[in-house]
């Protein structure tokens, strides 16, 4: 069973523990437009570290990456005990290691 994601148009699989709500008529919130941002919840132990990850397409004009960047820093501001992770992506894809005092990133080829 497939589904294409509203977001990037790609062409995806619902997996196995999911089928059996779609076939019933459930809509899983990755199916939804509206839903840009959705959090999964792992098992019931409290004892971890929450994360959050933001993946971000920094193709836009600079007034939107402006505000988009002043929103984020607020997010993270705003967050105490998380771990926060960063990708971007254009060309090419970028992590950010955002644990780090000193600037480390990975650098992903995008025209590969």
């Amino acid at each position: 069973m497939k589904y294409d994601c509203p977001n990037c148009s790609t062409r995806n699989s619902v997996s196995s523990q999911h089928q059996n709500l779609v076939t019933q008529g459930y809509v899983l919130p990755e199916f939804e437009a509206k839903n840009t941002m959705i959090e999964y919840l792992i098992g019931e132990d409290d004892s971890r570290i929450p994360f959050l990850i933001f993946v971000i397409d920094t193709c836009m004009l600079e007034n939107e990456f402006n505000a988009m960047k002043r929103q984020i820093i607020d997010k993270i501001e705003s967050l105490d005990g998380f771990y926060i992770g960063l990708i971007t992506f254009s060309q090419h894809v970028f992590l950010h290691d955002l644990s780090s005092p000193f600037l480390r990133e990975t650098i992903i080829n995008g025209s590969k």
